[in-house]
């Protein structure tokens, strides 16, 4: 398993957890937490079609002491057809300790597997119910338009929000 270092599974709710940039190369993500609750991201790279795994590498910077990612979902440049870019686009739900709750943004480069900033592209009121998990609680989903925009979709919370600076900024569109 690609995962097995993942000693202390979570419970997590993510879309699209692998991404294959070639027929050899490809990445996996997963939460794993080190205090019995939804942990940090992280993930792993195959290089020989997934016969090995490199280590693991972690996405955010939170510490899983103190807050916890859930809601995930990962989005591929070259998913959006015509796009010939090289980053894996990930957003996540950030709970436990915090209300407002941010959704965060932050890329991979796979060129050279740099990790970009991290960006807040919106807060949420939890105290109002919208985050959490079970049925009624879906990830945020992320996509690349042809123009290259980024749009956010949350629809546990009806919210719709765009970045048309790759990530940098972002604006509700609802």
């Amino acid at each position: 398993s690609p995962v097995a270092d993942n000693v202390n599974n979570t419970e997590f709710d993510a879309l699209r957890t692998i991404v294959w940039t070639t027929s050899l190369i490809g990445y996996a993500f997963y939460a794993r937490s080190n205090v019995g609750i939804n942990g940090s991201i992280y993930y792993i790279k195959t290089t020989d079609g997934g016969a090995t795994w490199g280590s693991s590498t972690k996405v955010n910077s939170t510490t899983e002491a103190t807050k916890a990612t859930d809601q995930w979902s990962v989005y591929y440049d070259q998913w959006t057809p015509g796009s010939s870019g090289t980053k894996i686009h990930l957003i996540w739900l950030e709970v436990i300790g915090t209300d407002p709750a941010p959704i965060i943004y932050r890329a991979l480069d796979t060129s050279d597997d740099s990790l970009g900033t991290e960006v807040t592209a919106l807060t949420i009121a939890c105290s109002s119910g919208l985050c959490g998990s079970g049925s009624n609680f879906h990830p945020p989903s992320i996509v690349i338009a042809r123009g290259g925009n980024l749009y956010v979709l949350s629809s546990s919370t009806g919210h719709f929000f765009r970045s048309v600076d790759g990530g940098a900024t972002w604006t509700s569109r609802s």
